[in-house]
């Protein structure tokens, strides 16, 4: 985790929890390149950013988007969306 990234403290929570039983067991300075090593890829992978994903809640959401102007264009003309051009 050499950069900044936004998903800092759910990585150090997950690396706390994952490593938490490896401490005193494996040297403070293997452990620490553990650590890194697996902080970056989760940071810097696909498949550690998915894993990421999947273990923050869901966003809250407090009101829908507002319609755009082509879409309340379209409604107002009373189309349906499913007319299809031929």
């Amino acid at each position: 985790m050499s950069e900044s990234n936004p998903d800092d403290a759910l990585i150090d929570e997950v690396l706390d929890e994952a490593l938490a039983d490896y401490e005193g067991v494996v040297p403070d300075d293997v452990l620490a390149l553990i650590r890194e090593q697996l902080g970056d890829t989760l940071a810097a992978s696909g498949a550690g950013r998915r894993l990421l994903r999947q273990m923050k809640p869901d966003p809250v959401v407090d009101r829908s988007a507002e319609i755009g102007d082509e879409a309340a264009r379209t409604e107002d003309e009373g189309a349906t969306g499913t007319d299809k051009k031929r």
